[in-house]
């Protein structure tokens, strides 16, 4: 059971940590002014909890990118890559609230294998290396 657990919880944390990532790259490539990297990083970044794909990593990548340019990048993914990308996000957030606001001591529960846990990993996976790679597109 704790193993099952952690899997979900170390998961999630990990593609926090990948949005994060990507924005900051981006940001740090594409942006000369410190006090507007320092902005992205303390205001879009920093103040952004979370994995869901449209309130969080859709919002940081607008607050960087703008609109356009989001739509035309959202445009160049797979769209079975980004189906399923987004579709693991949506089943790892239901899974990791579950986690996250429980304990084990005491219950019978059901936890997703750390083998599903896997194969969601490997959707999320696909879907942050297509749009790290579009992401590295953007120019100046």
């Amino acid at each position: 059971m704790l193993l099952a657990k952690m899997s979900i919880l170390e998961l999630c944390g990990w593609i926090e940590l990948s949005f994060d990532e990507i924005i900051l790259s981006c940001a740090k490539r594409n942006l000369r002014d410190a006090a507007t990297l320092k902005f992205i990083k303390k205001d879009v970044i920093d103040k952004t909890y979370g994995f869901e794909y449209e309130k969080h990593f859709t919002g940081m990548l607008i607050r960087l990118i703008g609109m356009i340019e989001f739509e035309r990048l959202e445009k160049k993914v797979n769209p079975a890559k980004l189906a399923k990308f987004k579709a693991a996000l949506g089943r790892l957030k239901v899974e990791r609230n579950n986690e996250a606001h429980t304990y084990i001591k005491g219950t019978t529960r059901t936890l997703i294998a750390p083998s599903v846990v896997q194969s969601l990993l490997n959707d999320v996976d696909e879907g942050l290396t297509e749009f790290e790679a579009l992401v590295r597109s953007i120019k100046r």
